[in-house]
């Protein structure tokens, strides 16, 4: 006789819940101070970055041109090369002592100001500055107030003061236009030719100069 096998039912299947664990109370702290941490440092940078953008893209160059209108009023208040007219009663060696005279009287705001630099259709128009002998560069990153500014000053060499016969003048480049950025294109005849004069005054002589000759040159030592 055959025995009947019995049939074993499936298990039903059992399914198991996985809970995750919570993370602890402190880690989530932690977590949280870090991040609030990196968004206060975040937030330093782009507030220090756009600080010194503003700094040097607008209130800079709108200082500058505010101290430079200054002293450049003071100039034609003083009757200088820029300032007012030429009487016509005024012969020409009053007018060469009344441009003298504009100069000195701008050494009662510093008196390293020994010279007013001007050519027409240009920029060009501001205070010649002589540096101490001991600080050659003095007036490299400073303005004719003394104050610290990109733009510097237009200055003379020490080894060539304001009664040499050959005067070496230093003076920035800038891009934005200030400066001497404006020689650059005296490269070009054309350029020359709509400006031919230099006005170059000091507190020892007067005159107008004519250009002769304009050359490039590396400044750089290597």
């Amino acid at each position: 006789m055959k025995r009947n096998a019995k049939k074993q039912m499936p298990q039903p299947q059992q399914r198991v819940q996985v809970i995750e664990d919570a993370p602890a109370p402190a880690a989530k702290k932690v977590s949280s101070v870090w991040l609030t941490v990196l968004i206060i440092i975040f937030a330093a940078v782009f507030l220090v970055s756009a600080g010194v953008l503003i700094w040097e893209m607008v209130i800079n160059p709108f200082v500058t041109d505010q101290n430079t209108e200054q002293i450049q009023e003071v100039f034609v208040e003083a009757g200088g090369v820029a300032g007012t007219p030429v009487e016509e009663d005024e012969t020409p060696d009053e007018a060469y002592d009344r441009r003298v005279e504009a100069i000195q009287k701008l050494q009662a705001i510093n008196p390293d100001i020994s010279g007013w630099l001007r050519i027409d259709n240009t920029n060009i128009n501001q205070p010649v500055l002589s540096p101490p002998a001991d600080d050659p560069e003095y007036y490299l990153y400073r303005n004719y107030k003394k104050e610290d500014t990109k733009y510097g000053s237009i200055f003379l060499d020490v080894i060539s003061p304001v009664d040499a016969d050959n005067q070496l003048i230093h003076g920035h480049s800038m891009q934005d236009g200030r400066m001497f950025w404006s020689l650059i294109s005296f490269g070009n005849p054309e350029v020359v030719k709509q400006s031919p004069v230099i006005q170059y005054d000091t507190d020892v002589e007067a005159g107008d100069w004519k250009i002769i000759s304009v050359f490039k040159t590396n400044t750089l030592s290597s």
